[in-house]
């Protein structure tokens, strides 16, 4: 029976030859753009889902009423931070991450100009990157630490273990080489080669000790317990600045958002944030 289907198909084949390619390629095109967009769809969807607890995590945005509106930040204060996890039960823990705006990592003579990113203590312990060397709970726990990526440490040491190796940053702040992680995947938000610490930055220092809530230059992540409202939390802090801060930007009557960190890849656009954040587009997958 099947050897008779598949003679009428080649005798149909060879009878209309011109109809039967623009069938066979019509599907054939279909079924590729198909699988495409299934592809480029699922990839979209699946940024920053690889961290443990994705679900818990968010980030901290700012809302700043203006003539138009509103006005949305991804940067926030230095002092946001601590006091979230001091002021609100919701929030287990929060960190702090700000982008190297002069990039320069210097070896000897070597000179690279790669993305690195600043951080607390708390970045590594809140983002579960894979670790290949060292021990992420304590790499950046030295003013002098630094992270880097696999790739960019082949980069740098070729096939040398770069552990305890001294990097330059800036051609003046001397670095050990404290821990190795895998590369940062292509479906994460944040994308850099190299972590150093928050308090080996003077921008940082000054923030943390003069006038903390009015430097607004880095973002903030918290995780919260499970099953919290975030609405009731953000309620908690717009109380907490008009206890505390009555007098810090009176008239703009700021408010603290959170945002599912599952979102921030496609839902991002109406916010200002940092170069080294990848950006998707929501209406672009829907339309997919």
């Amino acid at each position: 029976m099947i050897r008779n289907y598949i003679k009428i198909a080649l005798r149909n084949l060879r009878k209309n030859p011109v109809y039967s390619f623009i069938n066979i390629f019509g599907l054939a095109s279909g079924l590729a753009c198909f699988i495409l967009i299934l592809i480029f769809v699922q990839h979209e969807l699946s940024y920053d889902r690889f961290h443990k607890n994705s679900d818990q995590l968010y980030r901290v945005i700012q809302r700043r009423p203006d003539s138009k509106g509103a006005d949305h930040w991804a940067a926030t204060s230095p002092a946001l931070a601590s006091t979230l996890k001091k002021e609100l039960s919701e929030v287990t823990s929060a960190t702090s991450v700000f982008p190297t705006f002069n990039p320069l990592i210097s070896l000897g003579d070597k000179r690279f100009t790669e993305e690195g990113i600043l951080a607390d203590t708390n970045f590594l312990k809140i983002f579960t990157f894979p670790f290949l060397q060292g021990d992420a709970a304590t790499a950046l726990e030295s003013p002098n630490s630094i992270v880097l990526t696999a790739s960019f440490a082949r980069k740098i040491f070729g096939e040398q273990n770069p552990i305890g190796q001294t990097l330059t940053y800036q051609n003046q702040q001397p670095h050990i080489v404290t821990g190795i992680m895998a590369d940062v995947p292509e479906t994460s938000h944040l994308a850099f080669s190299y972590i150093l610490p928050a308090l080996s930055d003077q921008y940082y220092r000054d923030c943390i000790t003069r006038e903390p809530w009015y430097n607004n230059g880095l973002y903030t992540y918290v995780v919260l317990a499970s099953g919290v409202d975030t609405h009731r939390v953000e309620e908690k802090m717009r109380a907490y600045i008009d206890r505390n801060l009555a007098d810090w930007r009176p008239e703009d009557r700021m408010a603290f958002l959170f945002q599912p960190l599952r979102d921030i890849h496609l839902k991002s656009q109406h916010l200002k944030t940092f170069p080294f954040e990848k950006g998707g587009s929501q209406r672009y997958v829907y339309l997919f």
